[in-house]
């Protein structure tokens, strides 16, 4: 049936807002959910992810960066905007290092034509450059000076 698998894994988003501890046995397969062919079950795995690291478990986000950032072009911006809020939460937890080598998706979501996605990469980007001193950022400065003057 249409819409049951989202629905189970909007439960486990409800969980995880109220007993975050109970899932970090299964982040691998919640990771493995934002690589689904649903995007409904894409939406509350990265729902679920976005939390965790709330919660302040970005640290066990980090092994599952490329899971999420499979998501930053989906042709939905609600799920492109859930993605990148994921990775700010790995990024927050000092686990820049997981991210810095997606800087070319989050650059390009940085011009997305939804604002809630562009701020959210941007976010992603400045909270990047901050905890690598700028180091992951440095090699796409012309980049961004580009998008920011034209």
């Amino acid at each position: 049936h249409a819409g049951v698998r989202s629905r189970a894994a909007g439960a486990l988003a409800l969980l995880c807002e109220s007993d975050p501890t109970r899932l970090l046995p299964f982040t691998g397969d919640i990771a493995a959910c934002c690589r689904d062919t649903d995007g409904g079950v894409r939406s509350k795995a990265l729902q679920t992810m976005r939390l965790l690291g709330r919660g302040g478990f970005g640290d066990a986000l980090a092994p599952h960066t490329n899971a999420i950032v499979f998501n930053v072009g989906d042709p939905d911006p609600k799920v492109r905007s859930k993605a990148l809020a994921a990775l700010r939460w790995i990024v927050f937890s000092c686990h820049g290092d997981a991210v810095a080598p997606y800087v070319q998706q989050i650059l390009a979501a940085v011009m997305d034509e939804s604002q809630a996605v562009a701020v959210r990469a941007a976010d992603v980007l400045a909270w990047l450059a901050q905890e690598s001193k700028g180091v992951a950022v440095k090699s796409h400065a012309k980049r961004l000076i580009h998008f920011l003057t034209h």
